[in-house]
């Protein structure tokens, strides 16, 4: 029994070695490189723009390999994080990896926030720049049918535009990393049932969400911020 222990233990050290090993060279290579010439390398095209909202269309490198399911996927990125996340680097890309597979691939990019955002709203988000997306990738793929993939709080504002709408056109729910169990998060978790039992108005919540969240992680800041609308929008159908 003591000989199998050891002989795992050693096992888990050269594991634990081969993967540092892995991240120096990760580390150096992404030193001695420019990222911008790294990711977000798979083409498409621009299908819809207005202000800062775009909606994009991927294609495969190899022209000659061309979308065979007829359901769509549209990607929703989360805020504070810029659309490539989805298509990193050739080799980790979800993007070509969907590509490679037949689907017809595209991506709503929300644009860098900046001061001209003070008064967007999740409401802008979930009601208005969504649906808005879903519209031109029906259009530009001449189907009913899509499928939503929500990358951490996009997969929230997936999740917050089927509650709030009746659309039925959407096939499939994807989401990744999407804090949606809250029980295990600490702070945030007694944050979130707070306010969830709350019986503060809607209104102060909106003044609180644009006003106290600057101090805090941005992380924390925009999950935070959709506990408060999602409560809002709890109490306001009750």
């Amino acid at each position: 029994m003591f000989d199998t222990l050891l002989a795992r233990g050693e096992h888990l050290a050269e594991v634990e070695a081969q993967r540092a090993l892995l991240r120096f060279l990760n580390g150096v290579d992404w030193l001695i490189r420019d990222p911008s010439h790294i990711v977000g390398r798979t083409p498409y095209e621009v299908v819809f723009a207005r202000d800062k909202l775009e909606v994009r269309r991927y294609h495969h490198a190899d022209r000659t390999i061309q979308p065979r399911h007829a359901v769509p996927v549209l990607c929703i990125p989360p805020l504070m994080v810029k659309p490539f996340i989805f298509d990193l680097m050739p080799g980790r890309s979800l993007v070509r990896f969907l590509l490679d597979r037949g689907f017809d691939v595209f991506l709503v990019d929300f644009g860098e926030p900046d001061g001209a955002d003070a008064l967007v709203t999740l409401d802008d988000y979930v009601l208005d720049w969504i649906p808005t997306a879903l519209a031109q990738v029906r259009a530009a793929a001449a189907c009913r049918d899509v499928s939503l993939l929500g990358y951490c709080m996009g997969g929230l504002f997936a999740l917050m535009y089927l509650g709030a709408t009746p659309d039925r056109g959407v096939r499939n729910l994807i989401t990744i990393g999407a804090p949606l169990d809250t029980s295990k998060m600490g702070l945030f978790a007694w944050a979130a049932k707070m306010l969830a039992e709350s019986t503060m108005p809607a209104a102060p919540l909106v003044v609180c969400r644009s006003t106290v969240m600057p101090s805090l992680p941005a992380d924390f800041r925009s999950d935070l911020a959709c506990s408060m609308s999602c409560s809002r929008w709890a109490r306001s159908d009750e």
